[in-house]
């Protein structure tokens, strides 16, 4: 065999190799964001946790204007982010409240909020803001008929991350200072589902809603 052909067959075989290879990542695996974009509100979830509702309640000089809120009527799917523009948000601050409903860990009626203050509301609108929700699988505890695991919720804006924990147990949500880091890149597992609601983008919307007057 003439040393040209047998090149052309060892390159015809790499190729063919790292085609396969590349198949099975993007068949088996999944790519998630784990930093916030300019202006921009993302959602994602990895596991059973997920939210109902998000608001921004937005203070000018400590003085309560209004609040943005973004009800999930079009639910948000285990590896399927959530993208949504940010609020024009200028001087002042933030408090973004997320409430949660974990359908599989708790009690129906165990929903909860948390909250995240931001003092800076222009430096939020510029970085941006992710909520990453996330569940461990190999922290699992069975309590009568329901399944608990370790569950975090990080808020993540440019560089600065807070992150939430609920130990495995019954609902009791509390800041974390050394939390793992979120996922960017991890296999289908036991949550993913390949679809979701296609229409989420036209049934999640901003609504402002402004405060009672006291």
């Amino acid at each position: 065999m003439k040393r040209s052909t047998k090149i052309i067959l060892i390159a015809c075989g790499v190729i063919i190799v790292i085609l396969s290879c590349l198949f099975y990542f993007y068949t088996h695996w999944v790519i998630v964001p784990t930093k916030s974009s300019s202006h921009t509100l993302t959602l994602v979830a990895d596991g059973y946790l997920s939210p109902n509702k998000v608001t921004l309640r937005y203070y000018v000089n400590n003085v309560h204007t209004n609040d943005y809120v973004l009800e999930l009527k079009g639910e948000l799917w285990d590896r399927k982010p959530q993208t949504y523009e940010l609020p024009q948000l200028q001087e002042g601050r933030v408090e973004v409240d997320v409430e949660l409903d974990d359908k599989v860990s708790i009690p129906p009626e165990s929903i909860c909020t948390l909250t995240i203050n931001y003092e800076n509301a222009q430096n939020l609108y510029e970085k941006g803001v992710l909520i990453y929700f996330s569940t461990d699988l190999y922290s699992r505890t069975t309590i009568g008929r329901f399944v608990y695991y370790d569950q975090y919720v990080h808020f993540i804006s440019g560089a600065n991350r807070i992150s939430y924990i609920e130990k495995a147990g019954p609902p009791n949500w509390s800041i974390i200072i050394d939390a793992p880091s979120p996922k960017k890149i991890t296999p289908e597992g036991n949550f993913y589902f390949p679809y979701d609601d296609s229409d989420w983008k036209e049934k999640n919307k901003w609504v402002v809603v402004s405060p009672a007057k006291t």
